[in-house]
């Protein structure tokens, strides 16, 4: 079902792939005779970043890229376990995501999905920036923001950062993120690399 509405012997039967074209919750179930069917949900939530192509400036970590880049805009949100497929990383330097965003829509903020978990090195950024391009190569900033970096006892969580701007058409939008660039002193493994996961960039 595409409702809501939990499956049953008289729903509508999978015979091939389904298209999705529209924020819905997918629910699936196998019947099978005298056996109560485990139940298959998957939301989506669209928005106008939804099925554009992405690059960008250096490769995420390979132990955590199998659904990029088209995972980053697939209208799926991870859950809190950072080793889902729906999570994307980095680790080290300031990286840049291009999101090729092709119709000229009008458009006004982004959105990153985050996860924090300090004890396995992943840290919420310590700086995002957004910059816009008609051609791809000369940019505009049009938001930046600092953040403070997570404290030993700040909880351990999903989260979101949002970057608002005044509302724009351009082809390209640019997302330069800074990991915090090392575990802190009060770290158990201060001064190793810290990691920053992404599971959807959201623009509307």
């Amino acid at each position: 079902t595409l409702n809501g509405k939990t499956p049953g012997r008289c729903s509508k039967l999978y015979k091939e792939p389904l298209v999705i074209t529209e924020s819905c919750e997918l629910k699936a179930a196998a019947m099978r005779d005298g056996v109560e069917p485990k139940i298959f949900t998957k939301k989506f939530d669209f928005h106008k970043a939804t099925g554009k192509t992405v690059t960008y400036s250096r490769q995420p970590h390979r132990r955590y890229s199998a659904t990029a880049p088209g995972g980053l805009v697939d209208a799926v949100r991870g859950p809190e376990v950072f080793k889902s497929v729906e999570w994307t990383a980095w680790n080290g330097k300031p990286f840049d995501i291009i999101v090729d965003m092709e119709e000229t829509q009008p458009y006004s903020s982004v959105t990153l999905g985050l996860v924090s978990n300090k004890p396995s090195y992943l840290f919420l950024p310590k700086a995002i920036s957004v910059a816009v391009s008609d051609d791809g190569v000369a940019y505009a900033d049009v938001a930046a923001q600092e953040y403070e970096i997570e404290g030993k006892d700040d909880p351990d969580t999903l989260a979101e950062r949002t970057l608002s701007f005044s509302e724009t058409s351009a082809r390209y939008l640019k997302i330069t993120v800074t990991p915090v660039p090392a575990n802190p002193e009060w770290h158990y493994a201060a001064g190793r690399s810290t990691f920053v996961f992404i599971d959807e960039i959201i623009v509307d």
